[in-house]
């Protein structure tokens, strides 16, 4: 946690624009309200940041896993950022509509028809940030693209893309009254199996990445 504490130190002396950019997000996700998926769906792919990996860094006494953890422990502040930001904004919503505030939510809002499917939504919606900031992540360890193999691909589709396919219909059709064509314990229940899919896959994929050795630039370049 420390280590997160000082790399965003050093990015906000030295990119001061940062500061404009999280405040613009904070607002967003208190302005949408139900609507903040949309844009923690945009922000999560770029929130991870890029993280040197220098020569200098494997000379530091430290083991593979003690190099991954502060990896992870960015990750998880950054999951842990959103998770709070998202839910006091519906919070927020929720007590304004309840008083008769208009809410950008006001016109059709799933938090005061169906909480439960508002609910069930957000818990889709923070796996899918964890997997965006982790396969940020990953690429990072891993730069190298591999073809996976057949039951790799399989696992994908099933795990990843198709959870991902429900968190957009679901984003996109909740503010359409989509969820009152069926009743609402089926749209909870196919939202959270998709939740559910994609916390598995993210838990898999954690565990089996690894950390690439250090290769030297004039080793990559050939020389």
């Amino acid at each position: 946690m420390t280590e997160y504490f000082r790399e965003e130190k050093i990015r906000f002396k030295y990119f001061p624009a940062f500061y404009l950019t999280r405040i613009l997000f904070t607002a967003l996700v208190f302005i949408l309200g139900q609507m903040q998926w949309a844009v923690m769906a945009i922000a999560a792919s770029l929130s991870y940041g890029f993280r040197y990996d220098t020569e200098a860094e494997h000379f530091i006494p430290l083991s593979v896993d003690e190099m991954i953890k502060r990896r992870r422990t960015r990750l998880w502040m950054i999951w842990l950022r959103y998770a709070v930001l998202g839910l006091a904004s519906l919070l927020l919503h929720y007590l304004m509509m309840q008083n008769g505030i208009y809410t950008f939510d006001s016109e059709f809002s799933i938090l005061l028809r169906h909480p439960a499917a508002a609910g069930a939504f957000f818990i889709l919606q923070m796996a899918f940030v964890y997997s965006n900031l982790l396969s940020s992540s990953i690429r990072q360890i891993n730069p190298v693209k591999k073809r996976l193999p057949l039951r790799m691909q399989i696992f994908d589709y099933v795990f990843r893309l198709l959870p991902n396919i429900v968190f957009f219909a679901y984003g996109i059709g909740l503010h359409h009254r989509f969820i009152e064509n069926e009743p609402v314990w089926i749209h909870c229940c196919i939202i959270l199996t998709a939740a559910v899919l994609l916390i598995i896959y993210n838990f898999v994929t954690s565990k089996t990445s690894g950390l690439a050795d250090y290769t030297p630039d004039t080793v990559k370049k050939g020389a």
